[in-house]
């Protein structure tokens, strides 16, 4: 790690004695991403920098839609800072650089998370990564939270197609935050030709926690709405379809809990089964999050 002694910026600052600081080439990129003060006089290394470029990413999502706000609360878990509180309704943002909270403690991010929880709140977890490569997804998300949507569609006004290979790996990456998977089916909601909607499914293996992989057994892998849109009882339209046609013995899938609170899984009738703490390996030179599985033998 380098370091560096950088005049100050800003002339008129009588915090700087003489007018420079040292910073580290680790602080110096981390907070030139963010877009924050690079002043390690005026905020020293460890200090919570409010107003990130991630935080004014979600302010301004909330201000054009006129939704009101807390920031910085500290007294819902007592003491713990949520970055974002929305208290008509229920629902907490956390904004988290990748540098910095790839330092927290293992389990910093579920205790805030099951602090929210058991006092009837969702938190929604917003990582720098999501906002830098796929900000349309998470701008979507977030407005889904508070249920904003630009259209709403019925899913009995839909078709049920199978959906070709090349065409759901396209409409993942636009509107799925995990991005794309190769299921073996891929069933598709179309509403006048156009696919609205898409759940997939793959047979269960070892890679998905299964010790002992039975007959047509089948894991739910990815399911997602077209952006900004609400279709109503697509979930349910898609699932049933699926049972119908293909009798699985079991279904199993995952919520990730940095988006979602599994009210969508309980709605369609599965029974929730066990709650686990996960781990990403972070690039050093991108800052991107890689799921551990991806690094599976």
């Amino acid at each position: 790690v380098d370091i560096y002694t950088i005049k100050c910026p800003d002339p008129s600052c009588n915090k700087c004695t003489q007018k420079c600081f040292t910073i580290s080439s680790n602080t110096l990129y981390d907070r030139t991403r963010l877009g924050v003060d690079i002043c390690t006089t005026r905020y020293p290394v460890g200090t919570h920098i409010k107003n990130t470029s991630l935080e004014k990413f979600v302010k301004d999502i909330l201000d054009k839609h006129e939704i009101p706000y807390e920031t910085n609360n500290r007294k819902i878990l007592g003491g713990k800072e949520l970055d974002i509180y929305i208290p008509d309704r229920k629902l907490a943002i956390e904004c988290n650089g990748v540098y910095w909270h790839s330092l927290k403690e293992t389990e910093y991010h579920y205790e805030k998370w099951k602090g929210c929880a058991d006092k009837g709140i969702q938190l929604l977890s917003i990582w720098e990564d999501w906002v830098k490569i796929k900000p349309e997804i998470i701008k979507s998300i977030v407005l889904s939270k508070l249920g904003i949507y630009q259209q709403r569609i019925y899913a009995r006004q839909c078709d049920i197609k199978e959906v070709p290979l090349k065409e759901s790996l396209v409409f993942l990456q636009l509107n799925h935050i995990q991005g794309i998977c190769h299921p073996s089916i891929r069933l598709g909601l179309y509403n006048n030709n156009e696919l609205v909607g898409i759940m997939c499914f793959s047979k269960r293996s070892g890679l998905s926690g299964s010790k002992i992989i039975r007959k047509n057994e089948y894991e739910l892998t990815r399911f997602c709405t077209i952006l900004n849109t609400n279709v109503i009882g697509g979930a349910s339209k898609l699932l049933k379809y699926f049972i119908t046609n293909y009798n699985p013995k079991s279904i199993v899938s995952f919520s990730c809990n940095d988006i979602s609170n599994g009210n969508l899984y309980q709605k369609l009738g599965f029974n929730k089964e066990s709650l686990s703490i996960s781990y990403w390996y972070v690039s050093k030179r991108t800052y991107e999050r890689f799921h551990r599985s991806r690094f599976s033998k």
